[in-house]
């Protein structure tokens, strides 16, 4: 038995693996099963990643969209490099903590985290 990919179209492209012994027998089985994907949440999916994409991304450029696969890959280096500032800062706070006053602290608390800010937006 092989496996087919056929291109469909849901909001967002992508390709439903099928198997079948040839390609008219899986569009043939695509065709059967394909009421049984909900629209419902095909569209919430294709709304919740698209929503994840701008956050990520920004806006697009008029009359286009981000593309979905890369989206994994960006949440991974997002997430390295939170858990990387947490253990800074909190190296940092040791640090301050028995050296310096609290009052000073917070405001290098409160500089260093504009300046991530500014690192993050690109200023």
């Amino acid at each position: 038995m092989k496996t087919f990919e056929i291109p469909v179209s849901w909001e967002a492209s992508g390709f439903v693996k099928i198997e079948a012994n040839s390609l008219e027998e899986a569009i043939e089985i695509f065709d059967e099963k394909e009421d049984e994907i909900s629209d419902g949440t095909i569209k919430l999916c294709s709304t919740i990643l698209a929503k994840i994409a701008i956050t990520l991304k920004g806006e697009p450029m008029e009359l286009a969209r981000h593309g979905y696969h890369d989206l994994p890959e960006l949440v991974a280096v997002l997430h390295l490099e939170n858990e990387l500032n947490k253990v800074q800062m909190e190296e940092m706070l040791t640090a301050m903590r028995s050296s310096i006053s609290t009052s000073i602290c917070s405001r290098v608390i409160i500089s260093y985290a504009r300046r991530l800010q500014r690192i993050k937006r690109g200023d």
